[in-house]
């Protein structure tokens, strides 16, 4: 995704897709190569790329701010109360 300023801002997944890591990094307009990345979420290997949702999305707020948001493993805490994989949203910067 690109902001107003320029600024690319990318999310992925690493790792396998039943159990992966998400990282966001982004690249100022001028510069030649991206920050360094940052796992956003919290538990190692908490993250799913399967079934219909092939991975995470990213979102740019109001001020700037980025949000991201996964599926999440059984893995991921707290447990989803409803049957089925917990979902993930955390603001990132």
């Amino acid at each position: 995704m690109v902001d107003a300023s320029g600024t690319i801002h990318l999310v992925y997944l690493k790792g396998e897709a039943g159990g992966s890591d998400v990282f966001y990094t982004r690249r100022k307009p001028g510069e030649s190569a991206f920050e360094p990345s940052i796992r956003v979420n919290s538990e190692a290997g908490s993250a799913i790329a399967m079934g219909t949702v092939r991975g995470a999305r990213i979102a740019i707020g109001r001020g700037g701010r980025i949000h991201i948001a996964w599926n999440g493993t059984m893995k991921a805490t707290p447990p989803n109360p409803i049957s089925g994989s917990p979902p993930a949203l955390r603001p990132v910067r």
